[in-house]
């Protein structure tokens, strides 16, 4: 049997019977010659490239033509494309079957990470789960917005250079409920105001207890590191620029807070929210118990 090598899918043409001319999308074409021992062929579909198809009795030999060829345009193999022999096929990714289904393969990651967990000492993890966030809708409450931050950005275009604004802007109704967003525009209160307008779409609730947060929890966010604890009453909100204007938004009276790393207010204030969204309340805890 002849081994084939197919999937090679380029736009070119045969030059002659021992090099391929090859039309890659460069500014020139690709003149590649050939073994004696590799047979060329074609297949041709309507509204599609060419197919090369490669015929030789050394397989080695063919591999390293395929791959020779393969290394001029990088194939898709996860597209059901590339390099393959005649009774072979392309494997897909892990957990991308036909049905489109991942949960075995996230229960599979899971036991992986608790053995790896184990293994180093470690009793428990704090995952973040998306089916505990509770999301919350503006209408009719009443809501105060909060300026974090506004930076001057620079767009490049073929007219010169475009300046603009960019603000973030937190939001929040001092009683749990909490959100963030951000406004580019030309001029600042239009950025503000796109702000407030996108951190109104994406209001979550956040468990307080007794004006403080139910246990501690760190989170980070890029090179951000955010660490909240509670404290007792009287104590104050014990944190400074971003992570205030996010904990005074949700209503926390009593706090300890401390970050660390980057100043960056989009990065403090996406870890602050990455650390109150991992919060639970006294009651899931029990439940959970």
């Amino acid at each position: 049997m002849v081994p084939l090598c197919t999937g090679i899918r380029t736009k070119f043409f045969l030059a002659f019977s021992t090099a391929l001319d090859l039309a890659l999308g460069y500014s020139h074409n690709i003149l590649l010659q050939l073994p004696k021992e590799i047979q060329v062929e074609t297949q041709s579909e309507k509204g599609k490239n060419p197919i090369i198809i490669l015929k030789s009795h050394d397989k080695q030999l063919l591999g390293m033509v395929a791959a020779k060829i393969r290394s001029m345009r990088k194939i898709e193999p996860y597209k059901g494309k590339g390099v393959k022999f005649v009774g072979e096929y392309v494997r897909r990714k892990a957990g991308a079957g036909l049905s489109g289904s991942k949960t075995e393969v996230a229960k599979e990651v899971g036991l992986k990470i608790a053995e790896l967990a184990k293994s180093k000492g470690i009793e428990k993890l704090n995952m973040l789960d998306l089916k505990n966030i509770e999301k919350v809708k503006p209408g009719g409450i009443e809501l105060i917005d909060r300026l974090v931050g506004v930076q001057r950005v620079t767009k490049v275009t073929k007219g010169g250079r475009a300046f603009g604004f960019s603000a973030i802007v937190v939001v929040g109704d001092e009683a749990g409920v909490v959100g963030y967003g951000l406004g580019k525009s030309k001029d600042v209160s239009t950025a503000i105001s796109k702000a407030v307008e996108n951190a109104k779409k994406n209001l979550v609730r956040i468990p307080v207890h007794k004006g403080t947060i139910p246990h501690e929890q760190s989170s980070r966010y890029g090179g951000a590191s955010v660490f909240i604890r509670p404290a007792s009453s009287g104590t104050g909100v014990i944190a400074g620029g971003a992570m205030r204007a996010v904990l005074e938004s949700v209503g926390v009276h009593d706090v300890l807070a401390k970050s660390k790393g980057s100043s960056n207010p989009h990065n403090v204030v996406k870890a602050t929210f990455k650390a109150l969204l991992s919060l639970r309340s006294p009651e899931d805890i029990a439940r959970q118990r």
